[in-house]
């Protein structure tokens, strides 16, 4: 594998974080997180990309780093309030958990720093017990994990991008809990589960949608990562598949559903 290099943009006030990601992902940025400091309102956007980057079009972006490693538990001390001893600690107490979930710092952090995660656990909190969940795109594992600390059934996360699949195994490990497994898309076995989470942007759902065939069966999907500005169009497009909004809520303009077939 290709040494990745890893560019780190602030994104200019009142800009859409949309059309920057998706802008961002036509150049070739791979991997995409985001960072918001609630404190100054600042937003940044990270990435990867196998080549140096190259920009099709102006956006309203300032590169703040560019570089072929990246020193993650520094990057988790500087950014993430839940930093402590080494590791991520994620307090679960107002989503019905009374022990805390632990992450290592790694590339998708997962600790609540992006409203969307937020916003999944808001709404996964009251339908997991006693199911078998799908996790798609689950990076850090963290929705997954806490899935089983929800006391699901079992819990299933897959995800494209091996480093984030081999650190949601050592964070799997740090957790130390059973009924939890993580797959690459082709390896996934063909469960029938009870509710599918999908924390992604919109594109990334379509996508999704049309390469795992889990979506066919399942009667509750939960999903987050769409902006308040996307729902009409979002919404439409959920309704096509067969979807029935059923509950949905909203932090800092992001949106989050929980959808019944």
């Amino acid at each position: 594998m290709l040494p990745m290099i890893h560019y780190l943009f602030k994104l200019s006030p009142h800009s859409s974080i949309s059309k920057a990601r998706k802008s961002l992902h036509r150049s070739g940025l791979m991997e995409i997180y985001l960072i918001e400091d609630k404190e100054d309102g600042s937003r940044l956007i990270g990435g990867f990309s196998e080549k140096p980057l190259s920009l099709k079009e102006e956006l309203p972006l300032t590169l703040i780093e560019e570089t072929s490693s990246i020193d993650w538990t520094q990057q988790a001390k500087t950014f993430s309030p839940c930093y402590s001893e080494g590791v991520l600690k994620i307090d679960l107490t107002p989503y019905g958990v009374k022990r805390a979930a632990e992450l290592l710092p790694g590339e998708a952090f997962g600790d609540l720093s992006h409203p969307t995660t937020e916003l999944m656990l808001q709404l996964m909190k009251d339908q997991v017990n006693g199911k078998v969940v799908l996790d798609i795109g689950s990076g850090s594992g963290i929705l997954t994990i806490i899935s089983a600390m929800l006391e699901a059934k079992a819990a299933y996360g897959v995800e494209i991008d091996q480093t984030a699949l081999e650190h949601s195994h050592k964070n799997l490990s740090l957790n130390n809990l059973q009924h939890v497994y993580f797959y690459s898309p082709e390896a996934v076995p063909l469960i029938t589960p009870d509710l599918i989470l999908c924390n992604m942007i919109s594109s990334e759902q379509e996508v999704a949608y049309t390469y795992y065939p889990h979506f066919q069966n399942v009667t509750t999907i939960i999903t987050s990562g769409v902006l308040k500005t996307e729902q009409e169009a979002y919404l439409s497009s959920c309704k096509q598949k067969g979807w029935n909004v059923v509950h949905w809520a909203e932090k800092e303009g992001w949106m989050g559903f929980i959808f019944e077939r």
